[in-house]
């Protein structure tokens, strides 16, 4: 690629010299350690000054390296192809950057706790856990008797809880991380605070106050409904957005279109600084699913005003919109003192 006649005449004598220095003197070969390296910027600045003085370019008012920086975005300036891929490298790292120092705090503040994996899993998968007998006598006849939303699910008994026999009890307010001794293996995480704006989270609730009230509540203890999409019934399967509002004829289709895109909002937002937060063994494990299977994300763009793939964040009374962003896994589910 060679330079326009147009942008040529664009380079200043900063530029000419800014040019020069990043083919010469090896700083071209090395300019992606440069960028990322605090002292290696402190080097190549003093290098910059050194040189535009020696041509009679006054650099004591400019912040040099900035400049520098700004001078090689500038997309009317040619760069050899080794100098444009370390700019683009650091534009990539300098985003990440943005929102990887709320991600870092949040687990910088968590416990890290290393535990050995359990020849026998406690407490046992396949029975509600008890934590005392005040529970106990609470919850006994509704498990054990009442009618159950899916018949073919066989009844699960009741296990009283001996605390002796826990590794490790992680309580409500702990912001946790917990690792496979042996495997290193991620396994668990709580992290508390997850969204530190409490306007969002006063929404967030509002969101699911609203779906738990006119849907359809699909197990036993407490309440959980789902959102997005669904394969539907198991004896009439068909991919398509859940249909689970108590009473459809109650509520007009334009009220069930902002519910649905309200709650692939919620979603979305969620989605999205799960990103930022979680580990990539995390977040790729959900992506290379969702590649491998052909699956659709929870878009709700159907049901959108402004049309197009987006979520909408109320904030304060205030909607703002978000466009050109990854939406959400395909399906979530709303819960409110659920327990499984």
């Amino acid at each position: 690629m060679v330079p326009t006649a147009s942008a040529k005449a664009k380079i200043s004598a900063f530029d000419n010299m800014a040019l020069k220095i990043a083919i010469g003197d090896e700083v071209g070969a090395k300019l992606t350690n440069l960028l990322s390296n605090p002292l290696l910027q402190e080097a190549f600045t003093k290098h910059l000054h050194g040189k535009l003085s020696n041509v009679g370019i006054d650099t004591k008012s400019h912040h040099i390296f900035s400049n520098f920086i700004a001078w090689a975005n500038n997309p009317a300036i040619y760069l050899p192809d080794q100098v444009e891929s370390a700019i683009k490298q650091r534009k990539l790292a300098v985003e990440r950057a943005k929102g990887e120092h709320v991600a870092t705090a949040l687990w910088v503040s968590a416990t890290v706790i290393e535990l050995p994996r359990l020849e026998t899993p406690y407490p046992p998968c396949d029975k509600w856990i008890i934590e005392d007998s005040e529970i106990w006598g609470l919850w006994e006849a509704y498990i054990t008797k009442h009618k159950q939303p899916d018949p073919r699910v066989r009844r699960r008994g009741l296990h009283t809880l001996d605390e002796t026999q826990l590794q490790c009890n992680v309580a409500p307010d702990e912001s946790v991380i917990i690792f496979d001794k042996d495997s290193g293996e991620l396994i668990f995480a709580q992290l508390r605070n997850f969204c530190q704006v409490p306007a969002i989270v006063e929404w967030v609730n509002s969101v699911l106050k609203k779906n738990l009230s006119v849907q359809r509540n699909m197990e036993n203890a407490g309440s959980i409904v789902i959102s997005g999409f669904t394969a539907g019934l198991r004896a009439r399967p068909s991919f398509d957005w859940a249909r689970n509002f108590l009473n459809p004829s109650r509520h007009p289709q334009s009220k069930q279109e902002a519910m649905r895109y309200e709650a692939a909002s919620v979603f979305a937002m969620f989605w999205n600084m799960v990103q930022k937060v979680c580990p990539s063994v995390v977040i790729d494990n959900f992506k290379r699913f969702m590649e491998q299977t052909g699956l659709i994300s929870m878009d709700p763009k159907e049901f959108s005003e402004q049309g197009g793939s987006g979520y909408t964040v109320n904030y304060k009374g205030s909607n703002i919109t978000f466009k050109g962003v990854d939406m959400a896994p395909p399906s979530g589910v709303f819960m409110q003192n659920y327990a499984q």
